[in-house]
């Protein structure tokens, strides 16, 4: 199991450094053909599968990206105070 752990954070720091590295697909393809689980490569398959599987969750990292740094409290103020504007527009 611990194999199994550190395959897997190899893997997952190859990829976020080639997503933000903007790397071409053999460069990746290439340093996940070096990582190694009990002193063997992982079969090509598995490593095209792994970039394939990355892939289809672009869309998920991108939107716990645009979330970082959110502060639901600051926004919750924000919203009460522009509410009240809205509010009192028509009033005066």
């Amino acid at each position: 199991m611990k194999e199994l752990r550190k395959v897997a954070e190899r893997i997952k720091k190859v990829l976020i450094e080639a997503e933000s590295n903007n790397e071409e697909f053999p460069w990746i393809v290439d340093q996940l053909s070096r990582v190694k689980m009990y002193d063997m490569g992982l079969p090509m398959h598995i490593v095209l599968g792994l970039i394939d599987e990355f892939i289809e969750d672009v869309e998920e990292r991108k939107r716990i990206k645009a979330l970082e740094g959110f502060d639901q409290e600051h926004v919750q103020k924000i919203y009460e105070k522009i509410n009240v504007k809205w509010n009192d527009r028509n009033i005066n």
